[in-house]
């Protein structure tokens, strides 16, 4: 760009003062005018060519002052707007929630919800089974067991229903009863059981053998990386030596809780991962502080995903474990919430893509384990971090590894 210079002049002083007042009024509305042309241009480059906005106007008016039966108390056009634009964008981990959604997702993030304190897994549509009971919990109370398949909750068949659209029925407010229907080796039982504050633990961890210690990590939220380290130091406590992490079944969670965890298994400085946008921004994340270095194996399956990928492709990069098992999920984008003023709800967006330390993207592809090994399809039914040792040729695999170490 360049710069436009003139030769300075000699000013002439005013003959009178009513011409300098009117010479000053003169320069002043001249300020005004291209100060509005400028303001002008800038806001229909942004909105004057962007007439969606004025459509989007025109449509919320037009329902509300037409449609026989809007109903003022209960509009929700602005929120179905929202969500309408993020379902256009055809991505299934982008959506919207209001304040009162978000609310709770943060709740239920850190492990503390009110509930009966089962996980379900749906098996396929309409076929749902109790994966895992909490310790503690109204269900482990009401003699609920890990394999039972819930038929129905409250009355509602889980018939042609997806594992959504099924919890629904549960009711979950401090004190609420549930009635449901179970079935457990042939058997139809009904149950009875009240929803209370609970919180659901991330970790379950055991010894293998008198060295080998075994830690289930199910998602990266709650209090994971506390509960972590106190597994560790319980199986230390126990003789461990070397450890099996099975990330298998984990859908991922939180990228900050992921780095912590990789920071707990690598030598301090190096790379966990890095993020980039769209534009080519990038930002890396590397360890903090000199982590175990105990011999390592991971285990992962094809429901090991997102940030439990972020964390098995790091120590995988730097050699620091092993990992057994088969082709992870492959989810390796970024979701960031963003806050919407106007109405106090979020946005969550895809925004970034994940790279491991060897600059790999891994989404739609997934990790490749060092070691493919399938376990047997009646493994299946079972939650990960309690299939039975016989059935699970993958944990078996991890022990003969760590063994030879």
């Amino acid at each position: 760009m360049e710069q436009n210079t003139m030769e300075p002049k000699e000013t002439p002083v005013p003959p009178v003062k009513r011409k300098s007042r009117r010479v000053w009024a003169w320069i002043l509305l001249w300020v005004i005018s291209i100060a509005l042309t400028a303001s002008l241009t800038f806001l229909f480059a942004r909105v004057g060519d962007r007439s969606e906005y004025g459509t989007l106007f025109e449509a919320l008016r037009t329902i509300r002052e037409n449609y026989y039966f809007y109903d003022k108390e209960n509009d929700g056009l602005v929120t179905g707007a929202i969500r309408g634009m993020v379902n256009s964008l055809g991505d299934v981990y982008s959506a919207y929630y209001t304040a009162e959604e978000y609310a709770e997702l943060t709740k239920s993030q850190s492990g503390h919800y009110t509930g009966i304190g089962i996980l379900l897994k749906q098996l396929e549509i309409g076929s749902f089974v109790v994966e895992r009971v909490y310790e503690n919990s109204p269900a482990e109370e009401a003699g609920i067991l890990a394999g039972d398949h819930l038929l129905s909750i409250n009355g509602t068949s889980a018939q042609g229903l997806d594992i959504e659209t099924f919890l629904d029925a549960m009711k979950t407010e401090e004190g609420d009863l549930n009635e449901l229907f179970l079935e457990r080796d042939g058997t139809e039982l009904s149950v009875q059981v009240a929803s209370r504050q609970i919180y659901a633990p991330t970790v379950t961890y055991r010894m293998l053998t008198d060295s080998i210690g075994y830690l289930h990590l199910s998602q990266f939220h709650g209090e994971c990386v506390t509960e972590i380290k106190e597994a560790i130091e319980s199986l230390r406590e126990q003789g461990m030596e070397s450890l099996v992490l099975d990330l298998r079944g984990n859908p991922g969670g939180s990228l900050y809780d992921a780095c912590d965890v990789a920071d707990l298994f690598l030598p301090k400085g190096l790379v966990i991962t890095s993020l980039r946008t769209r534009n080519g921004s990038s930002q890396e994340f590397k360890t903090e502080k000199e982590g175990y270095s105990f011999p390592l194996a991971v285990l992962i399956n094809g429901e090991t995903g997102s940030a439990s990928e972020l964390v098995s492709g790091a120590l995988q990069d730097h050699g620091r474990a092993k990992v057994i098992g088969t082709q992870s999920y492959g989810k390796g984008i970024v979701q960031t919430y963003c806050y919407l003023g106007a109405t106090g709800g979020y946005i969550k967006l895809t925004t970034e893509a994940y790279y491991t330390p060897n600059g790999v993207c891994i989404h739609g592809v997934g990790i490749t384990p060092d070691e493919v090994v399938e376990n047997p399809e009646e493994a299946s039914q079972y939650y990960a971090g309690r299939i039975p040792q016989e059935l699970d040729e993958q944990l078996r695999a991890a022990v003969r590894t760590l063994a030879k170490e």
